[in-house]
């Protein structure tokens, strides 16, 4: 090209080179989920298992979206817009079910991929996961720690007002810490 002449043995290490970075390109492609064939030849199969995850995951029965995604995750690559949702979604699912070391590993092979929207959605998912995890909390957000250490820490006074009708002394309705901080 451009006016100069080369020899034949050059020309074929000229093909061989653009051939091989054609190879390497493909490749990488592959490897990052561009232009997956399968994903794409699998379109329709794949956004009517995501909508009925998606209901099942409303209804509140997890198994069945597991179910759903799980059968098409073979065809869909995490480096993909539509692969990268339906693994989030599985991991999520995995999650509503109870399944929580599925969907850390879901959640980080999503984390490291390239998509942006799909890789932020997936480490905010997992930091929450971690987090819920570190506070040991078990999805009842302490209430019940919370109701419970009342109850053995103060004691309801509001009777004691009807005790005068037995006895000639009078109470203050209020409640009494029994942790040694008096009335309150």
């Amino acid at each position: 090209g451009a006016g100069v002449n080369l020899s034949p043995e050059e020309e074929a290490r000229r093909d061989a080179e653009t051939e091989e970075t054609l190879a390497r390109l493909k490749r990488y492609r592959e490897k990052r989920g561009d232009g997956n064939r399968l994903e794409k030849k699998e379109a329709k199969r794949i956004e009517s298992a995501l909508d009925l995850a998606r209901r099942a995951m409303m209804r509140g029965v997890y198994a069945a979206a597991v179910d759903a995604l799980e059968g098409v995750v073979e065809f869909c690559s995490t480096g993909t817009e539509v692969g990268g949702t339906v693994f989030l979604e599985l991991g999520m699912a995995y999650e509503a079910a109870g399944m929580k070391a599925e969907a850390r590993t879901v959640y980080s092979q999503l984390a490291q991929t390239g998509r942006s929207k799909v890789k932020s959605n997936a480490r905010r998912l997992l930091f929450n996961q971690e987090a819920m995890e570190f506070m040991k909390d078990d999805g009842d957000l302490g209430v019940s720690t919370v109701k419970e250490s009342m109850k053995s820490n103060y004691i309801d006074t509001s009777v004691l007002s009807r005790l005068s009708e037995y006895d000639d002394k009078s109470y203050a309705t209020a409640y009494v810490d029994t942790s040694g901080g008096g009335l309150k």
